[in-house]
C-alpha cells in the first residue's frame, strides 16, 4: 500500500463508510446515516422521506458528501466543512475532492480491494 498520509486515511475511511452504508441499507432501509467516529457532530444530516433522495450525506468531523452538476456534468463532492464565526454556518473549506461519475464508479468498484489493503496495513 502507498502512504500518503491523511488523504490515504481519508479515502480508506470513505470506502469503509460505503462498505457499512451498503450493509445497513441491506438489513435496513432507512434513510439514517450514521457517523463513522464517535466525535460529536456540529450539523446533522437532513431527514427526508422514505421516497426522496437525501442532498447530502454528513460523515462526521465536518465532512460531507454531495452530488453536484456543473456544466452538465455530474461530480460526487466530498468535502469539509468549517465553522464560520462571523455566521455561526458551516461554510465549505478548501479540503476535500470532486470525483466524476467513471471515478465515483471505480472507487465503489474497488471497495473490497481498498478494505483487503487496509487490512494489510494494520
Amino acid at each position: 500500500i502507498l502512504k500518503r498520509g491523511r488523504k490515504t486515511v481519508l479515502y480508506l475511511r470513505f470506502a469503509n463508510y460505503c462498505m457499512m452504508s451498503k450493509r445497513k441499507e441491506d438489513s435496513d432501509s432507512s434513510s439514517d446515516v450514521s457517523s463513522l467516529d464517535d466525535e460529536p457532530v456540529t450539523k446533522k444530516s437532513k431527514t427526508v422521506k422514505s421516497t426522496e433522495t437525501p442532498k447530502e450525506i454528513d460523515l462526521g468531523n465536518n465532512r460531507i458528501v454531495s452530488v453536484s452538476n456543473f456544466q452538465g456534468k455530474f461530480y460526487i463532492n466530498i468535502r469539509e466543512f468549517y465553522n464560520d464565526a462571523a455566521s455561526g454556518t458551516l461554510k465549505p473549506g478548501r479540503k476535500g475532492i470532486a470525483l466524476k461519475t467513471h471515478e465515483w464508479t471505480k472507487l465503489k468498484d474497488n471497495v473490497h480491494t481498498i478494505d483487503r489493503m487496509l487490512d494489510a496495513a494494520r
